[in-house]
């Protein structure tokens, strides 16, 4: 991340320097259907684990942008550990965590992220 790069401030402030972190999930997993949330996820992480681990895994490498074909039982995409003891429980927190910012608020709608709140990372959701 760049040191001139500004970040708007939230309620929950900053979790390990980074104030904002906009993501994209793709949620493929009901045949026929493709659903788009977004959402900050730096203002879950100050109060609930889930979000902090998702959000340290994805400030790792700043060049990886897209974690394609998440499922539990399947990929990980580098969200879970590779020291995991238990990276199928640890697939499933996160995509219960995920699941939980899929409401009608968080719905995508490309014009909001278009200035000041772009798109960091993507995550796409898949059944396997």
């Amino acid at each position: 991340m760049s040191q001139n790069t500004q970040h708007p401030t939230n309620e929950a402030g900053p979790v390990g320097g980074v104030r904002s972190m906009w993501i994209l999930v793709i949620d493929t997993r009901n045949a026929g259907e493709c659903d788009e949330y977004a959402f900050d996820i730096v203002n879950d992480a100050a109060n609930n684990q889930i979000a902090r681990n998702l959000l340290w895994k994805l400030s790792e490498d700043p060049e990886q942008r897209k974690y394609c074909n998440v499922g539990v039982g399947g990929n990980d995409e580098g969200l879970v550990a590779p020291d995991s003891d238990n990276p199928e429980y640890e697939m499933e927190e996160i995509i219960e965590y995920l699941d939980s910012k899929f409401c009608p608020s968080n719905k995508y709608n490309p014009a909001n992220h278009l200035t000041g709140c772009p798109i960091q990372k993507y995550i796409s959701l898949v059944e396997c």
